[in-house]
């Protein structure tokens, strides 16, 4: 009796010691690809090889890519990210670069959103337009690890409508919540279908770390790429 009681100990101990290596950190809540129904921009291999063939329809989903020379950062920089809720020295998950396509892997970081107008809408032919953003505006993150599993919940951020500005055919979005700001900022233009198509730079500041500090980390993650006028709302 005495044995199994100081087993049991022993067991306890290993288990409270060994907690936070064992747990899963993050979470993996559920699984996807690519968000459901999606086809992020630029992973149509068919399209891509050829260009004689229709283009693909543009999904409402876009997705973020590392810079070209930080195919080694682009995990790390989602950990750091994502360190508001999890310390990233125990996160045992892996987002890779999708830099060509097709990938052979179901995960990434996919975008998507919807920025409104007061009164107005985006012109895709306007080099003067000046817009004010809707408060209901928002973009939502979908981060997924190499085998497809969604390592945080989406996270849905509401735009700053102060610190945002539209001018032309050039945007500078705030999207915050009470843990951080997003940064995106950049253009409209079209691809090499024709399609228009808002990309930029994917930046981010954290407000507090997974202990509740004020010192949370920002910087970079890499470029981002979406359908414009699933992302804004396009006059006709």
């Amino acid at each position: 009796m005495k044995f199994l009681f100081s087993c049991l100990c022993v067991s306890l101990f290993l288990l409270t010691a060994c907690g936070d290596w064992m747990k899963p950190a993050p979470p993996a809540s559920l699984v996807l690809g690519p968000p459901a129904g999606s086809n992020p921009i630029g992973s149509n291999p068919t399209t891509e090889n050829n260009p004689t063939q229709a283009p693909a329809k543009l999904s409402n989903f876009g997705d973020v890519r590392c810079h070209s020379d930080q195919h080694g950062m682009f995990n790390e920089q989602i950990k750091k990210f994502l360190s508001t809720s999890f310390n990233p020295s125990n996160a045992r998950y892996t987002v890779k670069c999708a830099a060509k396509s097709p990938q052979t892997w179901k995960g990434g970081f996919f975008i998507k959103g919807q920025v409104s107008f007061r009164d107005e809408k985006f012109d895709a032919q306007s080099q003067n337009q000046s817009l004010t953003a809707e408060q209901n505006s928002f973009l939502e993150l979908h981060i997924a690890d190499i085998t497809g599993r969604s390592v945080i919940h989406p996270i849905k951020m509401n735009i700053d409508t102060y610190a945002s500005v539209v001018q032309g055919q050039n945007a500078s979005l705030v999207f915050r919540d009470q843990k951080g700001k997003v940064f995106l900022n950049g253009s409209v233009k079209p691809n090499k279908h024709n399609q228009l198509i808002f990309t930029g730079a994917f930046e981010f500041e954290n407000f507090v770390n997974w202990t509740g500090s004020t010192e949370g980390y920002k910087g970079s993650i890499g470029t981002f790429t979406i359908s414009a006028c699933h992302f804004f709302d396009c006059s006709e």
